[in-house]
Formats: C-alpha cells, structure tokens, sequence
C-alpha cells in the first residue's frame, strides 16, 4: 500500500521479462502500457477485436516472489467469452483490455498478442564485414580440345584454375 492509500500489485509480463507494480483496478493492457510491454489493442480496450489475449501463468512463483492466480483479476464478463475457446478459458487465458487487476499476477503474452515494434538506428556504426561468397566468378580461357592431346576438358579446367587462381582439390557433380 502507498502513501495514498491505494493498493499495488505486482505483475510481471513473459516472455519480456517486464514487471512492476501497478494500482489495483487497472486492466492488464494498462499495466502492459505502463511498464513498456508491446501488447496489441486495435480495438482500443473495447473488447471488440480479441487480439490482446494473454495467459495468467498460476501458482507460487518463487523467482519473483508473487502468488500469480487468475483469480487476482475481475471476474470474467461476457464480451470476454466470445473470443475464448473453452480450452483457453480453462488455461487462465484473459482479454487483457478486460481483465482487471486485483492481486499479483505473472502474465504470458503470446506470439500472436504481441505488436511488433520496429528498431531504428539513429547513426550507422562503421564496421568491417568479411565478404566470403559461396559462388566466385573466375573467368578462364581454355585451349582448344584437339586429337593430339587426349587430355579431358574437366581436366583442362582444373589445371587452368589451379595455375592461374591457386584453387586446388576442385570438385565437379556430373
């Protein structure tokens, strides 16, 4: 409890690893807002597009010290169950524009939940790459095969790129 009187909770988002403490009351898109988690919202927290579902992670977890429960949310209302399939209502799986906080929770933001934000470099840093391209061009040119000398073109090939470009131990598929 802070100086005012209003309860905080603890949550942590997985698979970023964010977490905090959040006032009581708040919907997990809030919170998720608040501590920087990319969660998606493209109905504005109206329970309309169902992209925000989540998963609240059950049990005592000891590593960050809170007793995650979904039922330290709200009580689920109906415009929730529409985009739940019964086998993630009986995960814990959440709207997280809906769900609202009550007690310690560790939520798991899937895949498809999460926005994907983009990462733009300010200023280019100056580095060496090693260019090593599997394919090299190596322009040869060849005597022409005549009847006084049986030496076979693959052989031919080999010798002229041995001697002129070093590449020895060649191999060729038929």
């Amino acid at each position: 409890m802070n100086t005012q009187g209003e309860q905080k909770h603890s949550i942590d988002f997985e698979p970023s690893g964010r977490r905090g403490h959040v006032s009581e009351g708040k919907t997990i898109l809030e919170a998720a807002q608040e501590l920087g988690v990319d969660l998606q919202n493209v109905c504005g927290g109206q329970a309309q597009c169902g992209k925000c579902k989540v998963m609240i992670v059950e049990g005592s977890l000891q590593q960050h010290d809170i007793a995650s429960s979904v039922n330290n949310l709200s009580p689920m209302e109906e415009a929730e169950k529409k985009f739940l399939v019964s086998q993630q209502l009986k995960n814990g799986w959440r709207l997280a524009c809906q769900a609202r906080i009550a007690g310690d929770v560790m939520v798991f933001v899937p895949d498809e939940s999460r926005t994907d934000s983009q990462i733009i470099a300010k200023e280019p840093g100056k580095r060496t790459i090693d260019i090593k391209p599997a394919i090299k061009h190596y322009c040869m040119e060849l005597r022409p095969a005549d009847l006084n000398d049986p030496t076979a073109d693959w052989e031919r090939l080999e010798a002229a790129l041995r001697e002129k470009s070093g590449l020895a131990d060649l191999k060729a598929d038929y």
